[in-house]
């Protein structure tokens, strides 16, 4: 996946996009953001500021209050499928993570995920990938398949 360098950098593009996104959706303060969110306001800062990489849970409801797509967050573009790729890894790794998964089981469980995502059969399923984004980031489903690989 991605190295530490790598996902620093991806955080602090996101947190910007998030910023601009926000302010564009007349959430003027990051605290009426995170209510609505149902978070508080030094997390959104953090998001922000790129000090924390968004969990995949998080993009998906950010996404969704701000009448947006969380591509549109990620800042992908039409044909950035390379980017994409890597920018999914990144974030299902620094997910896994979050949830108190070890970084090499969770560096393998992101590469599982995504060599699934590369299967002609989920290109072939008429699947959105970002539908596919949105089961990976529903968090029941996320824990459900951790424990099952444990």
């Amino acid at each position: 996946m991605g190295t530490s360098k790598e996902a620093e950098e991806l955080a602090a593009k996101i947190g910007a996009k998030i910023k601009e996104l926000r302010l564009a959706k007349g959430f003027a303060t990051q605290d009426s953001f995170a209510k609505k969110l149902g978070m508080k306001a030094d997390g959104v800062s953090a998001y922000e500021r790129g000090n924390n990489l968004i969990q995949l849970v998080k993009l998906s409801e950010m996404a969704q209050i701000l009448g947006v797509t969380p591509n549109d967050i990620l800042g992908f573009k039409p044909g950035s499928a390379g980017q994409m790729r890597q920018v999914t890894g990144i974030l299902l790794e620094r997910s896994c993570v979050a949830l108190g998964v070890p970084e090499k089981r969770a560096r393998a469980l992101a590469e599982t995920v995504l060599a699934v995502l590369d299967s002609p059969a989920i290109h072939t399923s008429g699947i959105p990938l970002e539908d596919i984004v949105r089961i990976l980031a529903d968090d029941a489903i996320r824990r459900s398949l951790l424990s099952a690989r444990s």
